[in-house]
C-alpha cells in the first residue's frame, strides 16, 4: 500500500472519532431532558392535562414536546401502570411524532 494511504485513513479516524463522541454525548442530553421531563408530569398526576415543553419554530430548528398524563392503570396481578402520551413536533413542515 501507498504511504498516503495510511495517512489518509489515520486523518479520518482522527476526525471520526471526536465528531462521533460529541454526538453521542448531544444525544444523551436530549434523551436525558426528555425523560426529566416525562418524570415532572408522571409525579403532578393531573389527569388529561396537557404539559407544552418548547415552542415548534422551523427557522431556528426549535421543536415542542407535549405531554399527557391519562391516569393509572391496575392489572389483575396487582400492578400499576401511569399512562403518558407524548407529541413532539420538528421539522421545517412541522412534522410530528407519537
Amino acid at each position: 500500500m501507498q504511504p498516503c494511504y495510511y495517512m489518509k485513513r489515520s486523518v479520518l479516524i482522527y476526525m471520526c472519532i471526536p465528531l462521533l463522541l460529541l454526538s453521542s454525548i448531544a444525544i444523551h442530553a436530549q434523551r436525558k431532558s426528555t425523560v426529566n421531563k416525562c418524570l415532572f408530569v408522571l409525579e403532578k398526576e393531573h389527569i388529561n392535562k396537557p404539559y407544552h415543553f418548547g415552542k415548534w419554530n422551523p427557522e431556528s430548528g426549535a421543536t415542542a414536546l407535549q405531554l399527557n398524563y391519562l391516569g393509572l392503570v391496575h392489572t389483575n396481578s396487582n400492578q400499576q401502570y401511569k399512562i403518558l402520551t407524548a407529541v413532539w413536533t420538528w421539522g421545517l413542515s412541522g412534522r410530528t411524532t407519537s
